[in-house]
C-alpha cells in the first residue's frame, strides 16, 4: 500500500509539472493555473492524511 501511496504523490507532482507546461503552451492565464494547481494542493493534501492514517 505505501508503494502505491508513494506513486500516487509522483503523479502529484506530475500533474503539476505538466499543469504549468500546457498552460505556457496554450497561453492559460496565471488565475486558471492557479486554481488548477490548488486544486492539486487539495489532493496532494488528502494523500497526506492517507498516509498518514495508514501509518497509525
Amino acid at each position: 500500500m505505501q508503494k502505491g501511496l508513494g506513486q500516487m504523490a509522483q503523479s502529484i507532482e506530475t500533474m503539476r509539472r505538466q499543469l504549468y507546461y500546457v498552460a505556457d503552451l496554450k497561453g492559460r492565464t496565471s488565475a486558471e493555473v492557479l486554481a488548477l494547481s490548488q486544486q492539486l494542493d487539495k489532493l496532494l493534501a488528502k494523500y497526506e492524511r492517507l498516509k498518514l492514517a495508514l501509518r497509525a
